[in-house]
């Protein structure tokens, strides 16, 4: 009898196995992965990252102020090939701010703006070119403190920072563009004027494309209208107010994406004020009015990206959005659905007591990544020198876990355990026929791979499966099934092995044998 009880349960387990699990199916999302190790890592600031392809591939090319990656000297830039580090000759002799890709005629080359007088070898003023092989100056260079901000645009490549240069009847001040021809001023009868250039950008305003300047304190002066803000914006032809006029502070960083369906130009640095809005160093142009429809951050902001239809803010902050917002010290993520959210989901936090100087998303050997780059030597509780990628993650699995059916006696005691991997932190949950199970007096192990149950009773019989689930997705187990029958005055299972055979036979033998016969 008891058999076919067991039988019948045994079917009832495999239609619930259908019900109830989801299967193991791989999840993709997104995890995190030093450039490098610790032992092979950058040593010193990471300010910039781009992806440039000399003819043998996409690498990722990372500019700041370091002297060597591991044992090997590498000066204030190097080359990543997704597996190793590699020099370009010298390097330069001082820190690099910007990295851009730019054709001037000759074929694409990679551009170095920062400050630096020195490029392998050669005499290089703020601003080199990088052509795969050798470095070479650019023009004669600048004379000033410094180049901060390079950006391709309409043929030409516009370099923005705290410089002077000299140009046929007339000069450029903190923003110049170098073309085939050679050095060109920005806006022709106007001059770019006032503070330090640190961030350009292209954004789109009525369907055409223009240059967006950010700084401290711009003017552009002219014969007509001076033009001043702490963000301006050039067409290609003539400078234009966007009012953004600040009453302190400057601005480090511009990025282009989208709000409420429509263009936004998103600018960060050390802002309170600007166009006469209140702002907590994040700012939106909506190409009408600027605001604050985000939120801000604790402190300064000094880079930002658009990857994937979210906002990517790095800097010097606690916190964005709000103070309740955990773990998006450093660096976090804005979604117009979701608001403000951390940009890993891994514990501890991404970043702890870190200057994040460097968001980019790239596409190179390995596909599309977001680069974060800056000051740090941990990433999420793993060894990370300075400079990390995202990679894609993997949603849990689940396997190992035995199938069928077990018949326990009651009073006895069951175990359940299960292999779980899949990109942390993964949380688990045991339930039985549907329905979650937790820790008792009895029963430990509820949100572990192993479940155990001491004391079985009739009312543990039933399907039990693992739920995890992360970040990455969220799978079921297969089914196992426990069977645990009701006491009875007569148990035909005599000797306790959950199975009622001719074991029991000999049990039962040996437990009626004896003198004087036994009534």
């Amino acid at each position: 009898m008891r058999s076919r009880v067991v039988e019948a349960f045994a079917a009832l387990v495999v239609v619930l196995t259908v019900c109830l699990t989801g299967g193991a199916a791989r999840a993709q999302c997104v995890d995190w992965a030093a450039i490098g190790t610790p032992q092979n890592g950058i040593n010193g600031r990471v300010n910039a990252v781009v992806v440039f392809d000399d003819g043998n591939g996409p690498d990722v090319y990372i500019g700041g102020q370091f002297s060597g990656v591991g044992a090997v000297p590498a000066f204030n830039i190097v080359r990543w090939d997704g597996a190793t580090f590699s020099t370009l000759g010298t390097g330069v002799d001082s820190e690099v701010f910007a990295l851009a890709v730019y054709d001037d005629g000759t074929g694409p080359a990679l551009y170095a703006g920062g400050r630096f007088n020195i490029a392998g070898g050669q005499p290089a003023n703020k601003l080199a070119k990088w052509n795969g092989t050798a470095w070479s100056a650019v023009g004669t260079g600048f004379s000033g403190a410094e180049v901060r901000a390079l950006q391709p645009f309409a043929g030409a490549l516009y370099i923005g920072g705290q410089f002077n240069i000299s140009l046929p009847g007339a000069s450029a001040l903190n923003l110049a563009a170098w073309t085939p021809g050679g050095w060109v001023r920005p806006g022709g009868q106007y001059n770019l004027s006032g503070g330090r250039v640190n961030a350009l950008t292209l954004h789109p305003v009525n369907g055409v494309t223009s240059l967006f300047i950010g700084g401290q304190s711009l003017f552009a002066n002219g014969p007509g209208p001076s033009i001043a803000g702490a963000v301006i914006r050039y067409d290609g032809f003539q400078y234009a107010s966007v009012g953004a006029e600040v009453s302190s502070g400057e601005v480090f960083s511009l990025a282009s994406g989208m709000l409420g369906g429509q263009p936004a130009l998103f600018a960060g640095g050390n802002l309170f004020v600007i166009g006469g809005q209140q702002v907590q160093n994040l700012a939106v142009w909506t190409n009408t009015q600027w605001g604050a429809p985000i939120g801000g951050t604790s402190g300064r902001v000094w880079s930002l990206a658009w990857s994937n239809g979210r906002l990517i803010a790095g800097g010097e902050f606690q916190w964005a959005g709000s103070s309740q917002n955990q773990n998006t010290q450093a660096v976090a993520q804005y979604d117009a659905a979701l608001g403000w959210l951390p940009i890993s989901s891994r514990t501890p936090p991404l970043f702890i007591g870190a200057r994040v100087l460097v968001v980019a998303h790239l596409t190179d050997a390995l596909g599309p990544g977001l680069f974060i780059g800056g000051e740090f030597n941990r990433c999420a509780g793993v060894d990370a020198r300075n400079i990390v990628r995202s990679t894609p993650g993997v949603g849990p699995m689940i396997s190992g876990l035995s199938q069928g059916v077990a018949s326990v006696s009651p009073g006895g005691s069951f175990t359940r355990t299960a292999f779980v991997s899949g990109t942390p932190p993964v949380s688990l949950r045991w339930h039985r026929n549907g329905q979650p199970v937790f820790d008792s007096a009895r029963i430990s192990g509820a949100t572990t791979p192993s479940l155990q149950v001491t004391d079985a009773q009739p009312g543990d019989t039933g399907v039990y499966t693992l739920v995890a689930s992360s970040p990455c997705g969220l799978t079921t187990s297969a089914a196992t099934g426990i069977f645990v029958p009701e006491p009875s005055e007569c148990n035909p299972d005599f000797n306790g092995d959950g199975n009622v055979d001719q074991d029991d036979v000999a049990a039962l033998t040996q437990t009626v044998a004896g003198s004087p016969c036994p009534q």
